[in-house]
């Protein structure tokens, strides 16, 4: 398990992390062979896919 967080005035309206905490996610998913990703937060569909794209694993979306 990991955890990546990220600090931002408002939320990247592509990928929601912005596209390189993207590519650290993917990192970290592939590295810790991760088939799921809990974002503390709601991604809107385009997010969700755009994400969904560069890390290739599920997600879970909403308030922990």
């Amino acid at each position: 398990m990991a955890e990546l967080v990220q600090n931002r005035d408002r939320p990247d309206p592509a990928t929601f992390l912005g596209s390189g905490r993207a590519e650290e996610l993917a990192g970290l998913v592939a590295e810790h062979g991760a088939g799921l990703v809990i974002a503390d937060g709601d991604l809107t569909p385009d997010q969700a896919r755009n994400l969904q794209d560069r890390v290739r694993c599920r997600w879970w979306t909403g308030p922990c």
